[in-house]
């Protein structure tokens, strides 16, 4: 019984005991033993040790305490990398010169904008001159009774002050038309003072706007009114020529004609100076 005895106590109580301080050791390792267990070498482990990386994993007797010694290098193979510092100085100067791009590529998308129309539009932009320049010059016809019978060089005095009285009806309904039409009110510069990220991203989409629109340009899909101008300036100085021509032209044809022939020979000659506008014929 007292074998019994002893070998229960041995298992029991100091088994426990024994159990507890073999456990212990297990987790403490020498730096070879460590460097073994962890597949690297002992000068790397030695190293680890001087740099501080492994300095607080260091028991009293100099071994190390394997857990703590994991959880460190862990901590060191997954710690972030810090951020690159930057110079105030420097990163304003980015700021501003971010800035000065996202504003000078806003005023090219803008003026692209405003110069830009769809070529089924084209037509229309300048109908409204067109209306009125094709009104006034009718307004010639209008003589015909006046003209009919006089002398050619009395039909060509009063038909050329009508021709000068069409153009004056012009300009005064020009400036009405001007008038009629309130001016735009400029396009709401947007905030520029936000942050780079941001900066950034409202450039990208305005040079994406930019390429696009350059490419509906180069595809035909739209025209820049810059260009429409010029062909429309011509037209109307071909329109002018022949209109202030006209009393010249009939002068000698209405001194034999009767009121209803000379406005048909008036009305002839209007609209052939209009057809160079592309304006329809009234009936």
């Amino acid at each position: 019984m007292l074998f019994t005895g002893t070998t229960w106590n041995v298992l029991g109580k100091h088994g426990n005991t024994t159990a507890t301080a073999g456990a212990a050791h297990m987790t403490q390792l020498s730096r070879r033993g460590f460097a073994k267990s962890r597949g690297i070498s002992e000068a790397r482990v030695r190293a680890l040790i001087a740099d501080g990386t492994l300095a607080s994993a260091l028991t009293a007797d100099g071994l190390l305490d394997s857990k703590k010694a994991d959880a460190l290098l862990a901590h060191t193979l997954t710690r972030p990398k810090a951020p690159e510092r930057i110079p105030a100085a420097l990163r304003s100067a980015r700021q501003r010169k971010l800035r000065a791009q996202t504003r000078d590529a806003l005023d090219e998308l803008r003026e692209l904008q405003s110069n830009m129309i769809t070529v089924a539009d084209a037509e229309a932009v300048n109908a409204p001159f067109v209306e009125l320049i094709a009104a006034s010059q009718r307004r010639l016809v209008d003589l015909a009774p006046d003209v009919a019978g006089l002398a050619p060089d009395q039909a060509f005095r009063l038909l050329d002050n009508g021709v000068d009285a069409c153009f004056i009806s012009f300009q005064a309904a020009l400036e009405k038309l001007h008038l009629s039409r309130p001016p735009k009110p400029p396009d709401p510069q947007p905030d520029l003072d936000i942050s780079p990220v941001a900066l950034q991203a409202l450039l990208t989409n305005v040079q994406a706007e930019i390429l696009e629109r350059q490419r509906m340009l180069a595809h035909g899909q739209m025209v820049l009114l810059d260009d429409l101008q010029p062909d429309f300036n011509e037209r109307m100085a071909i329109n002018k020529s022949q209109f202030v021509a006209i009393p010249g032209r009939v002068a000698q044809l209405v001194a034999v004609a009767s009121a209803e022939e000379a406005r048909t020979l008036l009305a002839r000659e209007v609209e052939g100076a209009l057809a160079n506008l592309a304006v329809k014929e009234t009936s």
